[in-house]
């Protein structure tokens, strides 16, 4: 079949067009400017402006014409042209060329308030500029028809719904209006149906219509539409749980907007306009396309729609995906997002666990003692730390507890049923935990784990070997802005990543109180000691690190150490990883964004928050999430505990509270877990590979044993 789309380079010609020619129609294309894509793909383009348009521009032995072209905005006299001498030109071109079929492209908003009588509404001038120029298209065409002017041509209005496919600009539309701070204003009723059309059932109605036998002299009007209308409410909530937007909804009672609609229509008058948001608001209120005769066209052409809501507006909001490509997310990552959420089920074993402290620096005394305070399962049995005075002012705090300065003055047969917490400098971690674990104690490891991907090689097997769980403490996991975005990630679709960014940027280390610190190249500051927790966060949503494909560093000329790092990576998922780590600062900056195909959520420490953003940037937004951070860090100025834990402490308190339930049930699956901070960990090592230098600490042969290395802890 040989058929003319007219209107070829717009949001629906164009899938007019490839639709037709993936049925093997020989399509030609009218466009009012060149096209090189369709000049490529169309069996010829035509590029004349419909208003202009004679039977001499129309290639011979057409069998159909699609008539879509209009203009969808700006000056309303020139929709009205368009719509009304276009319509004409083009039907005059098609009847008297003799072409059995033309296929007239209208809207639904065409029809009047009344959606039980659907009749074209009898007062154009009070209705907006495109729905005014598809009511007067209609009257065009009917008028020619009706003067015989298509005796050898079947003349079939559609009128379309709102249709939803890659490429619509707002799937809300005629829906709800989204204001800043996450609330949607309600289009009409929430109980009315949405004019429902994907964007696959309007390009095969209207190819069904062009195949099949034409009626020559006869005009007939259809609606279209993907089945039943869905209710606006459904769509607002179908939204909200694919985007994380407009999730709070206010509906306008019909009296309300109505007395709006008459102040603002005396306004215009006084101005000297025309008075047409009443007529607006009454209609808005009383159509309803549930009440429509869809179905007629598919019950004409012996076929059904096949659209689906879900996956439509998942295309829309996915503009490079089609909805047969569409993949949900895997259930187990939903359940990942959700354990990290919810946390673990309460702890019902009555056996005590023995603890050796090993560390009593600032993260022992403000994380993990007041931490296990809290769990009465746990029992401080030793305080290990070479500054004696150090670990007897910690044991001091913790009843029954001893303060020691080396590993060995450990009571040996406490080290089988013990639990040995090592919150030591990074650079001793390897050792200190190799030791508890040929001990026989199961360790918890303050971040980072090990240093190097040796150690980290050697400290696995160490662990697989002993049967002893080994957790590690990556507790920005459990933060408040972290647990919300798992609670967002498990209960809504975004879709996949697609980008991922990381900056952190803390103040020169001459400030920092850890003099080992300060050694940055040695100890891989910036990277294993301060940057790690919003790199781990992106590697727990965005999967480890493949390659880095561009890199660059500064390095103090000075000291050597490494001030600023800035990278691009590639990681498991797909997404690209954006890095920009420095040691520059004034004041610590850590933020965290990750753009999905649906969504963009930003993290922020110092203080806490997390925000869905908004499609466009506006300022009430952005006072609306700095206000929350605000009140988030008053409640824990405020009411710093939470269950008699300090709630700078609740996320080490729940990782202890996860190595309890692995003591129990070694089978238990935790994202704390030695394996399950592997991505991290190798993320981190290929990138300190990069920075620092391929040189790695190799780790022991020997059994830890024959060398303790008690004495070697520092603060």
């Amino acid at each position: 079949m040989r058929l003319l789309v007219t209107g070829a380079g717009g949001f629906l010609g164009r899938a007019v067009v490839e639709a037709a020619l993936a049925r093997g129609h020989e399509t030609w294309a009218l466009v009012r400017r060149p096209s090189a894509e369709l000049a490529e793909r169309a069996a010829g383009v035509i590029v004349r402006d419909v208003v202009s348009l004679t039977a001499d521009d129309l290639p011979d032995g057409l069998d159909a014409v699609v008539h879509l072209a209009a203009e969808t905005g700006g000056d309303p006299e020139r929709m009205a042209e368009v719509a009304v001498a276009g319509t004409r030109r083009v039907a005059a071109a098609t009847f008297a060329l003799g072409i059995p079929r033309f296929v007239h492209v209208s809207s639904l908003s065409v029809h009047g308030g009344d959606a039980g009588r659907p009749t074209l509404d009898p007062r154009p001038d009070r209705r907006g500029g495109y729905a005014r120029a598809k009511i007067l298209a209609e009257l065009a065409l009917r008028d020619l028809c009706s003067t015989g002017g298509a005796p050898m041509t079947g003349v079939t209005i559609v009128r379309p719904g709102l249709v939803f496919g890659a490429g619509m600009t707002d799937p809300l539309a005629g829906t709800a209006v989204r204001l800043p701070l996450g609330v949607a204003i309600g289009l009409g009723r929430p109980d009315q149906g949405v004019p429902f059309l994907d964007l696959r059932d309007l390009t095969s109605g209207l190819l069904a219509l062009v195949e099949s036998p034409p009626v020559p002299g006869r005009l007939r009007a259809f609606d279209l539409l993907s089945g039943e209308p869905p209710r606006k409410r459904d769509l607002l909530e179908l939204y909200a749980r694919l985007t994380g937007d407009a999730g709070r909804a206010v509906w306008i009672p019909a009296a309300a907007a109505t007395a709006a609609a008459v102040a603002l229509d005396a306004v215009a008058l006084v101005r000297g306009g025309r008075p047409r948001f009443v007529h607006a608001v009454r209609r808005l209120y009383r159509f309803d396309p549930a009440r429509l005769q869809a179905g007629q066209l598919w019950q004409k052409l012996d076929t059904r729609p096949r659209g689906e809501l879900v996956s439509a507006v998942t295309a829309t909001l996915t503009a490079r995906r089609k909805p047969d490509e569409l993949v949900p997310e895997p259930v187990h990552a939903r359940r990942r997002w959700r354990t990290l959420a919810d946390g673990p089920a309460e702890d019902r074993n009555a056996g005590r666990v023995p603890v050796v402290l090993i560390g009593a620096g600032r993260i022992a005394t403000e994380m993990h003692v007041p931490a296990l305070r809290g769990l009465p399962r746990y029992g401080v049995e030793a305080v290990v730390d070479p500054d004696l005075a150090r670990a007897r002012r910690v044991a001091a705090s913790l009843p029954g507890a001893r303060a020691l300065a080396r590993l060995e003055e450990v009571d040996g047969g406490l080290w089988t049923s013990a639990a040995a917490v090592v919150a030591a400098p990074g650079f001793l971690h390897y050792e200190l935990a190799a030791e508890a674990l040929c001990r026989g104690a199961s360790v918890l490891l303050e971040k980072p784990a090990v240093l190097t991907r040796d150690e980290y090689a050697a400290l696995t097997e160490l662990a697989s070997a002993s049967g002893r769980p080994v957790t590690v403490f990556h507790n920005y996991r459990l933060r408040p802005g972290a647990r919300a975005l798992w609670r967002f990630l498990a209960e809504h679709d975004v879709g996949r990543l697609v980008r991922a960014q990381v900056i952190f940027d803390s103040p020169p280390l001459e400030v920092e109180r850890a003099r080992w610190m300060r050694d940055e190249k040695r100890h891989r500051t910036l990277l294993m000691e301060l940057a790690v927790h919003p790199l781990d966060l992106a590697c727990v949503v965005a999967g480890e690190v493949t390659d880095v494909c561009e890199l660059s560093l500064s390095d103090d000329r000075r000291t050597g150490a490494t001030l600023a790092v800035c990278a691009t990576a590639h990681t498991t998922s797909g997404a690209r990883l954006d890095l920009e780590l420095g040691l520059t600062g004034a004041a610590q900056r850590a933020q965290v964004t990750f753009a999905f195909e649906r969504a963009t959520c930003v993290l922020d420490f110092f203080p806490d928050g997390f925000r869905v953003l908004p499609r466009r940037s506006h300022p009430l937004d952005d006072l609306g999430a700095d206000a929350g951070r605000l009140a988030a860090a008053l409640r824990q100025r405020l009411r710093p505990a939470g269950d008699g834990v300090p709630k700078r402490a609740l996320p080490h308190h729940e990782i202890y509270r996860r190595h309890l339930r692995r003591l129990d049930d070694p089978a238990a699956a935790d994202p704390f877990s030695l394996a399950a901070v592997a991505p991290t960990m190798r993320s981190l090592f290929r990138l300190g590979e990069l920075v620092y230098g391929e040189t790695s600490a190799a780790a022991p042969s020997r059994e830890p044993e024959a060398e303790p290395v008690g004495g070697r802890l520092s603060g």
